[in-house]
């Protein structure tokens, strides 16, 4: 991290006189003063060679303190360049706020890809966009999002999969002898493995993502279990994590829900309105025409003079 800025005068004076000093130690050097082109002074602080950092957690993320991030912008750009439809009003929000935080946690510096993470992504699409418009459309919505996100779609669907098909004929019990680690059920290895890694990971080294978190409101939803503040707190517990991040996921799912299912029973009945009054205008149209019809066939022949 630099902070550069052009001196000039006393100024420049006092910013070599600093230079000065902070060279002649034997430590990194701090500061330096360059000539810029045009022959003005360019003083430079290093904040990396000031204050080097020489934590577990710096040196554990040391290769991502200069590595370039791609920004939201061009997640989001880069799924509308693929996507190219116009989206549903009551849809558009879904997807942007969708890409916004699938992306936050993908570029995530201690982000893991693992079969929890898939399951919270597929459901929520699957349930928030079930009575998209198009069937065909909400597909091709499904794949750009993912490719947008560089995500693999066929292993995110096949990793979902097995999650969902782990859940039938199981109880909330079940659940939470996967999450401490207690239970010798191998059947599904990417969901024993996510909690595995959720479990072990200090706190400071895991990222909790929001799709991580929606996947464990949908298992408890599943297996029969109550989604409560309660419920949050014991499966955290088993996961010496917070519960912080699965409650905040159960009131965002209830909120998304509600706000999604207001919104569309707006949306049907605008096209019912506009269903309505489409029919309505057909329906005067073929009066009008049926008159005119009726008037053609009372009106008397012409009489053709006589040649």
């Amino acid at each position: 991290m630099a902070f550069v800025g052009s001196v000039g005068g006393v100024r420049a004076g006092r910013a070599a006189a600093a230079t000065a000093r902070c060279t002649s130690r034997k430590a990194a050097p701090a500061a330096r003063l360059r000539m810029a082109k045009d022959g003005a002074p360019d003083f430079e602080i290093r904040w990396d060679d000031l204050f080097p950092a020489d934590t577990e957690f710096a040196k554990m993320f040391a290769k991502e303190r200069t590595k370039d991030v791609k920004p939201v912008a061009n997640t989001v750009q880069a799924f509308f360049n693929s996507y190219a439809r116009p989206i549903p009003t009551v849809y558009s929000s879904l997807v942007n706020e969708t890409l916004t935080t699938t992306h936050l946690s993908v570029y995530h510096a201690m982000f893991t890809y693992d079969a929890m993470f898939a399951y919270g992504f597929k459901e929520s699409f699957d349930r928030f966009f079930a009575f998209y418009p198009d069937e065909e459309q909400r597909k091709r919505l499904f794949t750009c999002m993912l490719q947008a996100l560089e995500l693999d779609e066929k292993k995110l669907v096949s990793d979902a999969s097995a999650v969902k098909a782990w859940t039938e004929g199981k109880t909330v019990a079940d659940l939470m002898a996967i999450a401490d680690g207690s239970s010798e059920d191998t059947s599904c290895p990417g969901l024993v493995s996510a909690f595995k890694v959720a479990r072990e990971k200090k706190p400071m080294f895991y990222h909790f993502s929001r799709m991580f978190s929606l996947g464990i409101v949908y298992l408890l939803e599943a297996v029969g279990g109550k989604t409560t503040q309660e419920e949050a707190d014991k499966i955290a517990e088993k996961l010496g994590k917070t519960s912080y991040y699965i409650k905040d996921a159960m009131d965002q799912y209830r909120a998304g829900m509600e706000r999604l299912k207001a919104a569309e029973q707006l949306y049907a009945e605008v096209n019912a309105r506009d269903s309505k009054r489409l029919a309505e205008r057909l329906a005067e149209k073929a009066k009008r025409a049926e008159e005119e019809a009726l008037r053609a066939e009372n009106e008397p022949e012409p009489v053709q003079p006589e040649v």
